[in-house]
């Protein structure tokens, strides 16, 4: 799976039956897919800076291990800290504000039952975060690196 993949699944799950509107519940499945787009993409970009890109060492316990490393609260916490993201460049900052309003998307797809959503919304969004990602995995590196590590790491307090 590559990291943009569940926002091609978000646009897929919004094209259902195109003469009519989606089921309701196959626009919050895409909802969700297009915050697991960020997230993955996060958590990809740890994997593969922290232990390595190459095909061997993705399919090693420490690279699924990184992998694993992010959890939902503290990228909300990072992401919409305005301080911390004035410290990196366009790319990482859009796409932190992508990744915040696209989880409180999905918390509402999950858990507000009166929310709706339509299939022009949803299409935008899977568009947009495909777009966002893009430009996250072209910033630099040494950019990238900070920012995941900032993200799976916990901050001394001293």
């Amino acid at each position: 799976m590559k990291p943009a993949d569940p926002a091609k699944t978000a646009m897929r799950l919004a094209m259902q039956d195109d003469s009519k509107r989606p089921r309701e519940s196959d626009l919050r499945e895409a909802v969700a897919a297009i915050y697991y787009a960020y997230f993955h993409a996060a958590s990809w970009t740890v994997a593969d800076l922290w232990v390595g890109a190459t095909p061997a060492v993705r399919g090693s316990k420490a690279w699924y291990l990184a992998y694993r490393s992010l959890q939902h609260r503290r990228l909300r916490e990072i992401c919409s800290n305005a301080g911390k993201m004035s410290e990196f460049p366009a790319e990482i900052r859009e796409f932190a504000a992508g990744l915040v309003l696209a989880l409180k998307n999905r918390i509402r797809a999950h858990y507000d039952p009166w929310a709706r959503f339509n299939r022009h919304n949803v299409l935008h969004e899977a568009a947009e975060a495909e777009r966002l990602i893009r430009n996250f995995m072209k910033a630099p590196r040494k950019d990238r690196l900070a920012f995941v590590t900032l993200l799976a790491l916990p901050e001394r307090k001293d």
